[in-house]
């Protein structure tokens, strides 16, 4: 197989892994339907990134049990997942208030983020 024919028609394993924004209309039968149509469109794997207006909270029992099903249809589909946090881990809405990153401090046209761990 040439070159050409490899990118043309890759393994599942080199497949497109888009982002798959996991917003205010989820649940089981839609997820599961979503990860069906694209493999249909030969894409075997999406990095699940969650949004603060899922009807689940994030991080909650809801949220893990969603999850949890997912990942078990997908592996029996053999579609690859992966997770990612829009900011920082866990999510900013629902880290506790000592954990939530805080607004930069301006002073004139100056922007102090602070220290970075490790330079102080």
């Amino acid at each position: 197989m040439s070159l050409y024919d490899q990118f043309a028609d890759p393994k599942p394993g080199y497949s497109l892994w888009p982002y798959w924004l996991w917003g205010v209309n989820v649940d089981e039968n839609r997820l599961y339907a979503q990860i069906d149509r694209m493999i249909a469109q030969g894409i075997y794997g999406a990095i699940i990134f969650p949004w603060q207006d899922m009807p689940q909270p994030y991080l909650s029992e809801s949220y893990f049990a969603l999850l949890r099903s997912v990942l078990n249809h997908a592996a029996k589909r053999e579609f690859a997942i992966g997770l990612l946090c829009d900011v920082g881990w866990p999510h900013p809405s629902t880290a506790s208030p000592s954990r939530r990153p805080s607004a930069p401090r301006v002073a004139g046209s100056d922007v102090n983020r602070g220290t970075p761990p490790g330079r102080r």
